[in-house]
Order: structure tokens, then sequence, then C-alpha cells
């Protein structure tokens, strides 16, 4: 250890704080590396005032900043958002470091302002959408539960559409859905290395298979059982050199710090952003033993072995006792600790105990942890299905952020063994929710929220139409308009979407169930991966085949002679001009007439409603800018 660390550490260890930042600033000054910086802070973060460490987090970011070292300032910028989220001087910062890192792409300021940063939002909602956004650049690589990697080729924020090259083809999403469903590659990570830079890949299986496991875990961001991980990582590791390389990976996998093993449902790893500490079995506590929980013991572990020690109880009674003992302890930090806790692997009494505690002792740490629920409802589904559950606890806006998370979960091929538990809350709390809801959305909101529910085979048929009657209740109009129009299309659209039907049910479909035979054939489907993916592939597909089914059967061709171009109609051509004069065609047709790079869009798309009912001479804004309608014509004439 060098000196300058062994004067930090001596400093923290007497709590002498003043002394404490004088001796950081020379460490920072230093040529230690930024890990070990890192894990200087995380200490200090442990054991000294919260505003000490600010002051440090702070001084070492504006040291960065002044090296050109974006990319870290940003990292240490990050750790200070809980202390204030609302920190406008932080939000400033964040976006100038933000700004060095990325202005060079023309739509930056645009996400920038659409975001809120720097404009009033809080800042961690705000700088969690404006990052993934960020990561939908052209160039980005990103991951996809179902279709594994792929890399952005366009980000039209204009057309709400994100346009992905996977290796069997370019899929559209919405820009929402994909920022909720397409996660970032990590820089260095498992997928960054496969697709560029393989030969160092390579390398890595050879000599060190932990790190290999350990990256990839970090990029999945879920659990994986040993059968998932051989196949997640079979494009890496040849099948027949799997045995030797889990060997030595597994081995390397019990010493990390960041790598949990969970014994439940079955035996999986999963990354762990914040590091577990190690905890022996002679000091880790127990249900059956009370010296290992005694208040004076626990006033002097460090934050990470609580948690890991809270991670072994197994029983109720153990937790309860545990939670008492901690309580008792007179720790400054407890309530910061029970949040801990909370998101922990637990079951549903002991998370009713600590939200008991936790808001009564420390109110505002209850609401960054309720915030934090939210805003991670995908790293922390256990917990957010509790709060799904108890959501009189939140405020009452929230109803259309939660029910669209549920709805996300839900949906989530990731995410399966928790889609039961809340697909029961959803039948019986949704319209509740939706009523809420409706409060705070307009029309086009409710239409897409409408879209979404519908659609969710997990929800009772009765459920739905009880959903749609709420909708149309509120608002007449969308009734009005499914009634007159169901979905309307170009034939050659209506031809393609029946061909598209037939390829599905006549080739995929019997491939599916082929797959399943194959897999079933392989034995112990308890634990068999290949036979759950390809019935996770099958029910995909039959959602798939069944809502197109739906969608045609409502469908109806559009008449060239009945378009209407007094103002904009399906089936118009609609010419806008923007401020500086530059004209701009779009073409309003069907949903399975688009084609972006032609500027065909659909009428049911964001934009597509916007321009509806508009007349030559009206205005409206897009992303900021004012458009003019200047003509409207007949697309379908001639």
């Amino acid at each position: 250890m060098s000196t300058l660390k062994r004067t930090f550490r001596d400093h923290l260890r007497h709590k002498r704080f003043g002394e404490l930042e004088t001796a950081w600033l020379e460490l920072v000054e230093s040529e230690m590396a930024f890990d070990d910086l890192v894990a200087e802070a995380e200490l200090a973060d442990r054991w000294a005032p919260a505003e000490t460490v600010r002051a440090m987090l702070s001084v070492w970011a504006d040291m960065l900043r002044d090296r050109g070292r974006f990319g870290e300032q940003l990292a240490v910028l990050r750790r200070l958002v809980r202390f204030d989220r609302n920190d406008l001087r932080l939000a400033r910062e964040l976006a100038e470091c933000l700004r060095r890192l990325h202005g060079d792409n023309p739509d930056f300021d645009r996400l920038l302002q659409k975001s809120g940063l720097g404009f009033g939002r809080p800042i961690d909602i705000a700088l969690a959408w404006l990052e993934r956004m960020l990561a939908l650049l052209p160039g980005a690589l990103v991951l996809d539960p179902e279709r594994g990697p792929g890399e952005v080729v366009k980000l039209d924020l204009l057309l709400d559409r994100v346009v992905v090259e996977f290796g069997d083809g370019r899929v559209e999403f919405k820009t929402e859905a994909a920022s909720q469903a397409l996660v970032p590659a990590r820089p260095e990570g498992f997928y960054w290395l496969l697709h560029r830079d393989r030969p160092r890949l390579e390398r890595m299986v050879a000599s060190a298979p932990a790190e290999v496991v350990r990256r990839y875990l970090r990029d999945v961001a879920i659990p994986r059982t040993p059968a998932e991980l051989k196949t997640g990582l079979a494009d890496a590791v040849p099948a027949a050199s799997w045995s030797k390389f889990w060997e030595q990976a597994r081995r390397g996998l019990a010493r990390d710090p960041h790598v949990r093993q969970l014994p439940r449902p079955s035996r999986s790893f999963q990354w762990s952003d914040e590091p577990v500490a190690e905890v022996s079995s002679s000091s880790r506590p127990q249900a059956h033993t009370h010296d290992a929980a005694e208040p004076d013991r626990l006033a002097r572990m460090p934050a990470d072995e609580l948690v890991a020690g809270f991670a072994g109880l197994t029983t109720w009674t153990g937790r309860r006792q545990y939670i008492e003992s901690l309580a008792a302890s007179g720790r400054d930090d407890t309530a910061a600790i029970e949040s801990r806790l909370f998101l922990a692997d637990c079951d549903r009494r002991t998370r009713n105990l600590l939200a008991e505690r936790i808001e009564s002792a420390d109110p505002a740490e209850w609401r960054a942890l309720l915030d934090r629920l939210v805003t991670d409802y995908r790293r922390y589904p256990d917990a957010f299905t509790w709060l799904f559950e108890n959501r009189s606890r939140l405020e009452p806006g929230s109803a259309p952020g939660l029910l669209s998370r549920a709805i996300d979960l839900v949906e989530s091929p990731a995410h399966r063994e928790h889609r039961a538990p809340l697909r029961n809350l959803l039948d019986k709390q949704a319209r509740d929710l939706l009523a809420a809801a409706l409060e705070r959305l307009d029309a086009d909101s409710a239409r897409n929220l409408l879209g979404r529910l519908s659609r969710m085979r997990e929800l009772s048929e009765y459920r739905r139409d009880e959903l749609k009657s709420d909708v149309y209740a509120r608002f007449p109009e969308l009734e009005e308009s499914a009634a007159d129009d169901g979905i309307q299309s170009t034939q050659a659209g209506l031809d393609r979407a029946r061909a598209d039907l037939r390829r599905m049910v006549s080739s995929e479909l019997p491939k599916t169930a082929d797959e399943i035979a194959r897999a079933r054939a392989h034995g112990d489907l308890s634990e068999n991966y290949e036979y759950k993916a390809a019935k996770e592939k099958q029910a995909r597909l039959m959602a798939r085949i069944n809502r197109l089914q739906a969608d045609l059967a409502q469908a109806r061709a559009l008449n060239p002679d009945t378009v209407d171009t007094g103002h904009v109609s399906v089936g118009c051509r609609v010419r806008l001009k923007d401020d500086s004069g530059t004209l701009i065609d779009y073409t309003l047709l069907g949903p399975w007439d688009s084609d972006i790079e032609a500027r065909v869009i659909s009428y049911l798309a964001p934009l597509g409603r916007r321009l509806l009912g508009k007349k030559p001479g009206d205005y409206l804004e897009l992303d900021g800018s004012s458009y003019q309608v200047v003509a409207v014509t007949n697309a379908l004439a001639g």
C-alpha cells in the first residue's frame, strides 16, 4: 500500500475528516489508477460524513474535467447525483460533460432538451432517459433479449423510429420501446469484444475464463444458470471446450466480489454493481444464532458485510431479529442500509417491516428508495412487484408510469419468473390504475396505452373489454375512430401482411414445433434450456400470429377515389415547410405500408396522428421546430 493511501485510511480510521480531504487531494493528484481511487472513495463513503464525501467527489470531478478525462468525470458525477437529485449546478455539469462526449452528434442538443437535464427535471430520471437515448445513436452496439446483439443503423426522432441491424436482418422499433427493450453493450464488455475485438476475446477465453463470464454477466444484467451461460457464450467458447472452461471459470467466480451465486429457483449467477463482501460461515448471521447479530457486533461491521450477512438468512424470524439488532446498533447509516436490505432477495413480510421502518425513520431515504424502484424496475423486479402491489405508497401522479413498467416486465422474456405474480396483480388492479392514469393522459397517450393493454394476452378477455370501455368513456372519439375506420391500408400492404401471416403459419410455426420436439428428446425438461427457449419462441410467434389475424380481421383497403384532400387524411401526401423554408413531404398510409427511407409513415404512428386533420396553412410543432402545412394531395391517385 502506498504511503498516500495509508495516510488517507489512517485519517479515515481516526475520523480526522478535515485532514481526510487534504489527503484525498494528494491522492487524486497522484498517478493512482482510476479504479483504485474509486475503491478509496467507496471506503470513505462507508465511514465519512456525507458532506465530506460529496466535497471529495466534487473536487475529483473538477480535476478530471480539467485533464480532459470526460468519461471518468461522468462516472464520478453520477455518484454525486444521490446527494441531491435536484442540484441545478450538478445537472449543468453533467450536461456539459455529456456534450463533450457526444456533442459531435447532430441530435445531441435536441435529446438533451427533451431529457429535461438542467431544465428542472430530477437529475436521476433525466439522466437515465438521456443515456438510454444516447445508447441508440447510429453505430452503437445494443443487445436484444430475443435477437441477441445488433448495431444501431438509424435514429429518427421525427418519425419516432430506431433501426437496428441484427444478424438476421434489420428491425424497426419505436424509440421509447427500443430504449426499454434494448440494452447498450458495455465498452470492453463481452459483446463489445465479440464484435469489435474478437482476437482479444479468444485470448481471454484461453487465459481468463472467469473474466469472460464476468463480462458476459455484466452485459446481460440478469441471473444465468450454467446451462444458460453455455448457450450465451457459445459464439466464443466451443462446445467441446466448455467443461474445462467452466471448471476454471467457476473457481474464479467464487472469489469475485461482484458475482452473486443465487440458490433459487435454480442455481444461477448474477452480476452486482455493488461488491458483495464475502462473509465466512463463522461470522454469517443465521436464524438459529443470536451472538452474530448482536447490536454491538453489527455496529462495527462494514455496510457491505451487513448486507451480505442478511442475504444469507433464509427465515422470516432470522431476518426480523437481524433488522431489530441493526436498529439497536445506533449506526448513523441504518436507514441507508435498510434500503439496501429492502432491495435484496427477501420475502413480503420482511419488505413490509423494512418499509415501515425506513418511512418512519427517514422519509427522504424512503422517497429515494421509491424513486429507485420505479426507475430501476428491471434491476429489482421482485421489489418492484412489491411496490406495484402497494402502489398507494406512491404519489398519485405515478399511475401511468407504474402501469407501463408493469406491462413491460410482463411482456419481457428476460423476466419470465416475475410474469405470473405481476399478471395476477395487473388483472386485479389494471382498472383502478387505468382510471388514475386517464386523469393525466391526453387522447394520443391513452390510445397508445390502450393498444398495449389490448394486446396483452396475459389479461383476461373480460378485463380487456372493461379497460376498453373505461378508455372510450373518457375519450369517446377513440371509440368512434375505431368503429368507423378499423385498420386502413393499401391493397399492397394488406397483401404483404397476409403473406407474412401465411409464412409464419406454414413455415415458422412448424419449425418451432420441430425445435421443441428435438429439445424434448434431450430429457429432463426442468433443466433443459433448449426446450424452454423453444417453447418461449413458439409462444412469441403465436402471439404475433394472433395479433396479425385480429388486425387483418378489421382491416380494409384504401379506395383512391374516396381520399379526402380537404385536410390530412389516410392516403394523402402532405408537404410541410419549416422556418427556414425547407420543404419536406410525407405520405400517410397504413401500418403495413411504412417505408422510412421513402418518407411513407403509418397514420397510427405518433407523427401520423399529429398530422391527421391538419389543413393547408395550419402549423404544428415537431421536436421543438415549427412546420406549416403547405399542400395536401392524393397519394393514391394515378
